[in-house]
């Protein structure tokens, strides 16, 4: 069975004597269970990483649904304060201009 989100329940369903005549019940049942759902998050990274910005990282609740996991605790900020990084700088060039011909061209 699942702690966080859908799952499944089982039992067992014996019959105690030599012959039951009744249909037998089932012996498993879709359930859903919030009780173990805990918030997961993500390193802090600086994005984006060039120059100053703001550490981030990603919260989410492994059920997909945020509210199983704000049941049993807040949810974790996912910003956090300025931080500067350039490790993913890199030149930005735009599009070449008209060719002028007064410069030579």
């Amino acid at each position: 069975s699942s702690q966080c989100g859908p799952g499944m329940q089982r039992r067992s369903v014996v019959c105690p004597g030599e012959e039951c005549r009744l249909e037998r019940p089932k012996t498993m049942q879709d359930c859903y269970e919030t009780a173990g759902c805990a918030w997961v998050v993500s390193p802090w990274v600086c994005e984006p990483a060039c120059g100053d910005t703001f550490a981030r990282r990603r919260v989410w609740c492994p059920s997909g649904s945020d509210d199983d996991c704000a049941s049993n605790a807040p949810r974790p900020a996912h910003n956090g304060s300025a931080c500067v990084d350039f490790s993913q700088c890199s030149w930005l060039a735009g599009d070449w201009g008209h060719c002028d011909s007064s410069s030579g061209c």
